[in-house]
């Protein structure tokens, strides 16, 4: 008798196995794609990414260092530190 968690290992085994192959199958897909035959596609796709893309008002990097320093104050108030060698 299987339980759930055997059906969950087995479902993860599956996944663990099959993952590499989808990733060889992607990158064959990938190195025998031909641009000149698909130009008409890729355009349009990119043609689109620029009709809708978004102005961003900043680059992201003031929130970003806001973050790093509310990580690098929450990491110095949990190491303890000590004087003296002990």
């Amino acid at each position: 008798m299987t339980t759930p968690m055997d059906a969950h290992f087995v479902w993860l085994n599956h996944w663990q196995q099959a993952g590499p192959a989808l990733k060889a199958v992607k990158a064959q897909e990938l190195a025998r794609f031909d641009y000149n035959r698909n130009r008409q596609l890729v355009d349009a796709m990119l043609q689109w990414a620029c009709d809708h893309r978004r102005e961003r008002p900043v680059s992201g990097l003031v929130e970003q260092q806001r973050i790093f320093g509310l990580l690098r104050d929450t990491a110095s108030r949990q190491v303890p530190t000590t004087r003296g060698g002990r």
